[in-house]
């Protein structure tokens, strides 16, 4: 919404010369339009400004202040001050009462205004659009329409970068890191069916880069400090290390759309994405086996097949994915692990890294052969590590993410687009819509991002 700001402006009127006397009239005001207005909320204020003259001056100095919220109900007054060059002052006062939209027709209505008429009159858009507008609305929802009108505004007079990238992926977007680890992950850019189309441009992108030491702590990393963290190393290969001194947390580094056009780069911010190497401290109590205690996973996994990699522990493979399966039937993740020259009770915590891997969490059930233990672990990490909070709306907030990912949507898609309205990931309801060219468009769209 465009609201009123405090404006200065110069009105040149025809020369009204008196003579050389003391000049004590003040300018007269004559407001445009009515001094009281009256206006439903929601509905856009428009200023119609005003007139002044002076019975000497050929010009006077007319300021305007004041601000009306069309969001927000409530009464504004808007102040109009005329100076002429002797400094006589004149003043005049515009009320605008905004008035309380109350009835589900008028928000209805309101956000059909929003959507160009693209749309049915329903004011719930859930979580993929504007949040229905009821009597019960936040001020934090109105101001997150408010962001939100402002970038659909954007998307009106932006030129698509690249109409066939729809969204980033990356091959490692989540690992669990030691300090000072070095890995690198490869980024494609996907097509509106979710296909890779090839490596992302670099040139294109700009990194983001944020250290999370716990819940509510977040080191801003400047960008000539960026190289320390993450580099590319050829097309669409990012190289990332960890910091030495982060011995819990995590380091997240953001890749966004780098365009000096502000309507450019909002409409390609469906492009970003996220990589984020998490380092992990173990709670006190928790049993960490050593590489030597470990049969299975195995060290050397490379051209062996489940059975040759149980073959060298008492255990039987078919008897142990049974097992595995039937847990998750129950809606338990799990992993088993066979141990040598350790023991670990039903109920007792193990911490143990394989590659990328953890084979972390409670022991839900132990199992003795000879001098060997099948364990299943419940792979909840949480019981485990130390964690910091993941909270996707961390990443808006601390600018890693954006706070929509905008999508332009074909007028022939946009029922089929609004009808599913329990859908929240706009990343993966969005893949059955292609993008059109800018002559064809008829309608824009921002999404809330949920989640990448």
């Amino acid at each position: 919404m465009k609201l009123l700001k405090k404006i200065l402006s110069t009105f040149t009127l025809p020369l009204l010369f008196t003579g050389c006397v003391v000049d004590t009239t003040p300018p007269t005001i004559t407001l445009n339009g009515d001094s009281n207005i009256t206006l439903n909320q929601f509905d856009e204020y428009k200023e119609l400004g005003a007139i002044a003259t002076d019975n000497v001056d050929s010009s006077v100095k007319l300021e305007i202040i004041g601000e009306v919220d069309d969001f927000v109900s409530g009464e504004y007054n808007i102040t109009y001050i005329a100076t002429d060059q002797a400094g006589n002052l004149a003043t005049a006062i515009r009320t605008v009462n905004v008035i309380k939209r109350n009835s589900e027709q008028e928000m209805a209505e309101f956000v059909e205004r929003l959507n160009d008429g693209q749309y049915s009159t329903s004011a719930d858009w859930n979580n993929t659009g504007y949040v229905k507008l009821n009597q019960n609305i936040t001020q934090e929802e109105l101001d997150k329409n408010k962001r939100r009108v402002r970038v659909d505004e954007l998307l009106s007079i932006a030129t698509d970068p690249d109409e066939e990238w729809w969204t980033t992926e990356s091959n490692q977007s989540n690992v669990f890191k030691k300090s000072g680890e070095k890995f690198s992950t490869l980024l494609n850019k996907l097509d509106s069916n979710h296909e890779v189309i090839g490596p992302v441009d670099n040139e294109k992108l700009r990194l983001v880069i944020r250290i999370q030491h716990s819940n509510n702590s977040f080191e801003y990393i400047n960008n000539n400090d960026i190289d320390k963290y993450a580099r590319w190393i050829s097309k669409g290969i990012l190289e990332i290390e960890v910091p030495d001194n982060l011995t819990s947390g995590r380091l997240i580094v953001g890749i966004r759309p780098n365009f000096d056009n502000v309507a450019t780069n909002a409409i390609a911010e469906r492009w970003s994405t996220i990589v984020e190497a998490e380092v992990l401290k173990v709670k006190n109590q928790v049993i960490e086996p050593d590489k030597s205690n470990v049969l299975y996973p195995p060290v050397d996994v490379s051209s062996k097949t489940l059975k040759e990699l149980f073959s060298i522990t008492q255990f039987n493979n078919e008897d142990v994915s049974q097992q595995v399966n039937q847990y998750f039937d129950q809606g338990i993740p799990n992993r088993p692990m066979v141990l040598k020259g350790i023991n670990v009770n039903k109920g007792d915590y193990v911490s143990y890294k394989h590659k990328d891997l953890l084979y972390s969490g409670m022991v839900i059930a132990e199992q003795s052969r000879g001098d060997e233990q099948l364990i299943y672990l419940n792979f909840d990490i949480s019981s485990v590590y130390i964690m910091v909070d993941r909270n996707p709306e961390l990443l808006k907030k601390h600018g890693i993410l954006p706070e929509f990912a905008p999508y332009r949507i074909s007028s022939e898609n946009a029922n089929e687009f609004r009808s599913d309205k329990n859908e929240s990931d706009p990343i993966k309801f969005g893949k059955q819509f292609k993008t059109t060219p800018q002559k064809k468009i008829s309608h824009l769209r921002s999404l809330v991002v949920q989640e990448h």
